[in-house]
């Protein structure tokens, strides 16, 4: 029986009574029979989407070719399209996109992202098209063919007479390490710069000595060096011919390569050994440098019956570092002194010139001092202190001319300091010191030097009259410490003209007293001319 408020169904779909169903809803049991027709239940109005708007249908007059005009028909369409996921075709009156919803532009593209990184395409290498070329880059090295022995001399020569003008070493540095110089042509670098240097002033010499320095370890190490002196020994005697103080300049250099710790030591003794063995009428001597663990070690072997002398010169594999890099340098395939393959023969036909030079150098490197006097053994050096050095010279050739009255040593001197454009400062210092002595013998040698000089063209007329205008503009401050200046000046013009060296405009350009100063500076009556004897 149903409680009061229940809605009882029955099955024929028909309500129960009021007693049956009184407050319970008892729902009919479900038919599974599929002839039955279940009623179709009425939905409200579907929310319209973006596929099925209106704006682009067959309503308000809008056509779209393809559907179907009436709604019951259109309706149909739309939720078959709905179903299958496809758009209806556009018709030539639609507001809507034909491709589909941009985003939208804000101007100015899109920024970039810092971590968006291009990756580099690595190569895979299974890839069929794997090539193995180019994975790894190609690179091409410059080869500088060898050259041969007169085109290289020739270029060097070149090359120093350059060098002799702008004397820059690193200039000479650079030229040579580009250069693909073989072994024998290396050694045979300081033989030719030595060579072409002595024929020269000394202003080169000393050029020639800083670029030897400068190129060991880069273009040359101390095995090269020492075999380049050796081969100036060997050609010692032709090069006395054309330059008389061969032996004096080869010593300058060795003691100036030994101070600059291109050379051992060792090697002055070691030749002087060597050499003092050998007569001038004996065979050559045979050299060979071979390469060892030992530095400087050197092993003499002599041969009594042949009187030949084997030289050995352990040396270590010495690199080069030109082009910034360590680059062996190979001492194997030569042809010159010192070859670690063969022995080379080297005639010696003046043994006694090659123990002069060494034994100068000696004397040289024992001075008190030597190695801070060797900076300036070629003269005087490149710099600000070049003009003081050259006043300090000029004053000891003077004292040393005027104790020993000899012009030659005076001029030789001279020429030595390689400074024509300062031969003024010869003529000042020379007038001043005869004022200073204020004797007539040191007049008198003055007087003979300076005209020894003019006539040999050593001394120019161009720096005479600027030593001697120099004097005249000196006199006032030094009638100081030397009251008879004047008068003294007035002797040496006297004793100059006679000589004939002074020209006469100069000699009137001198005041033979000095201009007096007055209370009144336009009071004329006091000032008087002093006549001139010439």
């Amino acid at each position: 029986m149903a409680k009061r408020g229940q809605t009882v169904f029955s099955g024929d779909g028909g309500a129960a009574s009021g007693e049956e169903s009184a407050g319970e809803m008892i729902w009919p049991p479900p038919s599974f029979d599929k002839s039955q027709k279940c009623p179709l239940v009425q939905h409200g109005r579907k929310k319209r989407f973006h596929s099925a708007s209106f704006s682009h249908s067959g309503t308000n007059g809008l056509t779209i070719d393809g559907v179907p005009s009436d709604l019951h028909t259109l309706t149909a369409a739309l939720h078959k399209v709905q179903l299958s996921g496809s758009r209806l075709p556009y018709g030539k009156n639609s507001k809507k996109s034909r491709d589909g919803r941009k985003l939208p532009s804000k101007r100015g593209g899109k920024h970039d992202d810092p971590t968006d990184i291009l990756d580099e395409i690595e190569l895979d290498p299974e890839d069929p098209d794997f090539d193995s070329d180019e994975d790894t880059p190609v690179t091409f090295d410059e080869f500088q063919p060898t050259l041969a022995d007169d085109v290289f001399e020739k270029t060097f020569f070149s090359l120093m007479n350059e060098f002799f003008i702008h004397g820059k070493t690193q200039e000479v540095i650079d030229v040579l390490s580009d250069m693909n110089l073989a072994a024998h042509q290396r050694r045979r670098l300081p033989y030719l710069a030595i060579t072409l240097a002595i024929q020269h002033r000394q202003t080169q010499c000393e050029l020639t000595s800083e670029l030897l320095s400068d190129m060991c370890g880069k273009v040359l190490n101390q095995a090269h060096i020492q075999q380049g002196f050796q081969l100036v020994f060997s050609e010692i005697g032709d090069l006395i011919i054309d330059v008389p103080k061969v032996p004096e300049y080869i010593g300058r250099f060795i003691a100036r390569a030994v101070t600059d710790d291109i050379l051992p030591p060792k090697f002055i003794e070691l030749q002087r050994n060597i050499l003092s063995q050998v007569s001038p009428s004996s065979s050559p001597l045979q050299t060979e440098t071979v390469k060892s663990e030992n530095a400087n070690t050197v092993s003499t072997t002599s041969n009594d019956s042949n009187s030949q002398n084997t030289i050995r010169f352990g040396t270590r594999n010495f690199s080069d570092s030109s082009s910034g890099g360590s680059v062996s340098v190979d001492t194997s395939t030569s042809s010159g002194i010192g070859s670690a393959s063969s022995l080379i023969t080297v005639n010696m036909s003046r043994p006694d010139l090659a123990l002069q030079a060494l034994n100068r150098a000696e004397s040289i490197l024992t001075l008190r001092h030597a190695y801070a006097r060797l900076d300036n053994i070629w003269g005087v050096p490149a710099g600000p202190k070049a003009t003081k050095m050259l006043v300090k010279k000029i004053k000891r050739l003077l004292k040393s001319f005027i104790d020993s009255n000899d012009v030659d040593e005076a001029t030789a001197a001279l020429l030595e300091l390689d400074a024509p454009h300062f031969r003024h400062e010869l003529v000042f210092q020379a007038i001043i010191m005869a004022i200073e002595i204020s004797t007539e013998d040191a007049r008198e040698r003055v007087i003979r030097l300076l005209k020894e000089l003019c006539a040999s063209v050593v001394l120019t007329v161009d720096q005479l009259t600027l030593g001697v205008k120099r004097v005249y503009a000196e006199l006032p401050d030094l009638q100081i410490d030397v009251p008879a200046a004047y008068t003294l000046m007035e002797l040496f013009m006297n004793g100059a003209i006679k000589a004939g060296f002074i020209p006469r405009k100069l000699a009137n350009e001198f005041t033979t007293k000095p201009r007096k100063r007055f209370i009144s500076e336009t009071d004329s009556i006091y000032r008087t001319n002093s006549s001139k004897p010439w």
